[in-house]
């Protein structure tokens, strides 16, 4: 991606105060623990005996969700340098998990088939062509019975609209039919799928959510007798999360 478009999202980001936490992983957000418990719950796979390949380390927070689950084996990949040296930094003598460079060349280098491959908020940030390539390299490195679990915004309510375009650096929108439709295409499965539901921790998250319902109901009044609001990933939803079984 073309590193001006960086520097301008990180001006966005700096003028209206969305950072990322530079804290231990242990230090979950509450959007991601509630990721990763509905992940517990929804996946076939026994995590201690499966290996992870993920696609997007970002600081570690994932791995270090698997790494108490007691995985058997893991391997990641993070193209941003600035996270790679995050997760060094997080997990000292481990960087061995890591590969810094594309999720694509990472898979097609590997001989290794996985478990579960996991992909959360990288789709959006990735031309179209490229994440066909990408995903048909997963199928091709997963395990009969393994898994794909995708987080991605949901383009189906104004709420997600907003956020894909807030961000520069995203590319491509997604809703849950496109999942199904790839499913189908490469044989695979939908064995769970979800929208992820507002958290609220503090006042500026009850007047965040209070203007999404609002956007929300204009979106259906609005909209009410068109495609688009057929929705599929949950009534007050930002994001989908899916599980494709092979």
């Amino acid at each position: 991606m073309d590193k001006r478009i960086d520097k301008i999202q990180n001006l966005f980001n700096e003028r209206n105060c969305i950072t990322w936490v530079d804290t231990y992983p242990d230090s979950q957000s509450p959007d991601e623990l509630k990721r990763f418990e509905w992940f517990s719950k929804n996946t076939k796979l026994n995590l201690s005996k499966s290996s992870f390949f993920e696609i997007g380390v970002g600081s570690g927070t994932f791995y270090e969700f698997v790494k108490r689950k007691g995985i058997k084996e893991y391997l990641g990949s993070e193209p941003n340098k600035q996270m790679v040296e995050r997760f060094e930094k997080y997990f000292p003598n481990q960087s061995e998990f890591i590969k810094e460079n594309d999720a694509l060349s990472v898979l097609k280098e590997s001989n290794k088939k996985f478990d579960c491959i996991h992909i959360s908020h990288v789709l959006e940030h990735l031309e179209r062509d490229y994440f066909i390539d990408l995903f048909e390299a997963m199928v091709e490195k997963l395990n009969i019975d393994g898994e794909i679990w995708i987080s991605t915004p949901c383009a189906e309510t104004i709420i997600a609209s907003a956020q894909r375009y807030y961000d520069m650096t995203h590319r491509t929108s997604f809703v849950f039919e496109n999942f199904v439709n790839l499913a189908q295409l490469y044989n695979l499965q939908v064995i769970a799928k979800s929208g992820k539901l507002i958290a609220i921790e503090n006042f500026k998250d009850i007047v965040r959510f209070t203007h999404e319902i609002i956007l929300y109901w204009l979106n259906r009044i609005l909209f009410a007798f068109a495609i688009g609001t057929r929705k599929k990933c949950g009534v007050f939803s930002s994001e989908i999360s899916v599980i494709l079984k092979k």
